[in-house]
C-alpha cells in the first residue's frame, strides 16, 4: 500500500512539475494595425471575443521571416520568396497553439515608420511598444528574429508556412503572486513504532490531515510565520493498552526560495519547522498536573516518588512536541503550489496509570516518526 501510495505522488508530482513548466511567458505589448487592415482584428480568430483591431493588446512573441523556394530542385541560383509575419498572442486569449496569431508584416504600423528611431539590425521591424503609454512614446521592446526556410520541393509537398511557428514560443515557469498570508492544507502519511504495553513494541502508521496558516514576512515573502493543527496519529496508552488519537496544535515557520526553478526544473524547495503540544484529553490532563497549583501535595509526593525510582516508567515531564521537514512547491497557477515534503516528527502525549493509591496519575510518553505530506499551498 505504502509503495503504491509513493508511486502515485511520484507520478503526479512528475506531471505537475513538466506542466508548469509549460507556461508562456506574456508582455504588454501593443501591436499597431494600419487603418485599412484593422477590420480583420476586430474578432479573434479561434476565441471569437471582440477588441480593438487598430491597436492589439497581447504578447510580440517574434518576428518569423519564412524563406519559400520559387522553383525545384533547389540550387545555388534558386530564387527565393520571403514571407515575413508577427507572431502574436492576445492578452485575453489562452495560452494554446491554436491562439497564436500570425500577422502578415504588411497589416502592422511598425513605430519605427512613425518615429525617428535609430535602425538596428533587422530595419527595426521587430520593434513593438509597450501598450499602458498613452501619453507619450511608449517604451518599445525588441522581439527575436527567426528566419525560417520551407522546403516546398520534399515529395510530400505538406508543411505549410504556418506550421513553423516552432516550439521555441519562450516557455517558462508559472510567476507566482504570493499573498500577505500563506495557507497549507495537507494530507499526511506518518510511520512509527508504539507500545501496546510497556514490553510490547509494534510498528504503526496513519494518515493524519494537516491544516497551517500564517502571515509571509521578507522582500519575497520567502518566510511564513503561524500556527498549525494535525488531526493527530492513533496511539496506545502503554499503561492501560488503550488506543487514543492525539491532535496536536503548534507554531509552524517555513522558508522557500526566492528562485523559482531548482534543478532546472519550475519548483521552490522549502523548510518547515513546528513545535507545540498535544491537545487530547490524557495530554492535557498532564500539562493540568504540571501548571495547576490546587494539588501540590499530592505532585510533591508524586514526584518525591519519581525521583527516587519508586514510579518506574512514570515521567512528569511537560510534553512538548517538534518537527521539522524540507519539500518542494509545485505552481500550478499564480496563487496556488502542488507542495510535497518529508520530515522528522516527535510527538509527545499524556497516558495515564493507576499507581501509588492514585488512579490515572498522569504521564508522558513520546512517539518520533518519518512523516510525508502531500497537499496545496496559498
Amino acid at each position: 500500500m505504502m509503495k503504491t501510495c509513493l508511486y502515485i505522488i511520484a507520478i503526479v508530482g512528475f506531471i505537475t512539475v513538466l506542466s508548469s513548466c509549460s507556461n508562456f511567458q506574456r508582455h504588454d505589448d501593443a501591436l499597431r494595425i494600419k487603418d485599412e487592415a484593422a477590420k480583420k482584428y476586430y474578432r479573434h480568430p479561434t476565441e471569437e471575443f471582440m477588441r480593438d483591431g487598430s491597436t492589439l493588446h497581447g504578447t510580440v512573441v517574434k518576428v518569423q521571416v519564412t524563406s519559400i523556394p520559387d522553383s525545384c530542385p533547389v540550387t545555388p541560383e534558386t530564387h527565393f520568396t520571403k514571407k515575413t509575419s508577427v507572431v502574436f498572442l492576445d492578452h485575453k486569449a489562452k495560452a494554446k497553439p491554436e491562439n497564436f496569431e500570425i500577422i502578415p508584416i504588411e497589416d502592422v504600423q511598425l513605430i519605427s515608420d512613425l518615429f525617428d528611431m535609430p535602425r538596428n539590425d533587422y530595419n527595426n521591424i521587430n520593434i513593438f511598444e509597450n501598450f499602458n503609454s498613452p501619453d507619450e512614446m511608449r517604451p518599445a521592446r525588441e522581439v527575436p528574429v527567426d528566419t525560417i526556410e520551407i522546403d516546398t520541393c520534399c515529395p510530400c509537398n505538406c508543411v505549410p508556412w504556418e506550421l513553423s511557428l516552432a516550439l521555441d514560443l519562450n516557455l517558462k515557469c508559472v510567476e507566482r503572486n504570493f499573498k500577505w498570508y500563506f495557507l497549507e492544507v495537507r494530507g499526511a502519511y506518518a510511520m512509527y513504532s508504539d507500545f501496546y504495553s510497556l514490553t510490547d513494541e509494534r510498528g504503526r502508521d496513519s494518515y493524519p490531515f494537516e491544516i497551517a496558516a500564517g502571515v509571509r514576512l521578507g522582500e519575497n515573502k520567502e518566510w511564513g510565520v503561524g500556527a498549525a493543527f494535525t488531526t493527530g496519529i492513533k496511539t496506545y496508552n502503554s499503561f492501560k493498552s488503550l488506543d487514543y488519537t492525539r491532535p496536536v496544535i503548534m507554531l509552524h515557520g517555513r522558508w522557500q526560495s526566492s528562485k523559482d526553478k531548482f534543478m532546472g526544473l519550475c519548483m521552490r524547495p522549502f523548510l518547515y519547522g513546528q513545535f507545540g503540544f498535544s491537545i487530547d484529553k490524557l495530554s492535557m490532563s498532564l500539562m493540568d498536573f504540571n501548571f495547576n497549583t490546587g494539588c501540590d501535595n499530592c505532585k510533591k509526593y508524586l514526584k518525591g516518588l519519581e525521583n527516587n525510582g519508586q514510579l518506574p516508567g512514570v515521567d512528569f515531564s511537560v510534553p512538548l512536541s517538534f518537527g521539522i521537514g524540507a519539500g518542494i512547491d509545485i505552481p500550478i497557477v499564480e496563487d496556488l503550489d502542488l507542495s510535497f515534503d518529508l520530515g522528522f516528527r516527535s510527538i509527545a502525549f499524556g497516558e495515564a496509570v493507576a499507581i501509588a493509591g492514585f488512579d490515572n496519575v498522569p504521564s508522558n510518553r513520546r512517539v518520533n516518526m518519518m512523516i510525508m505530506r502531500f497537499g496545496f499551498t496559498l
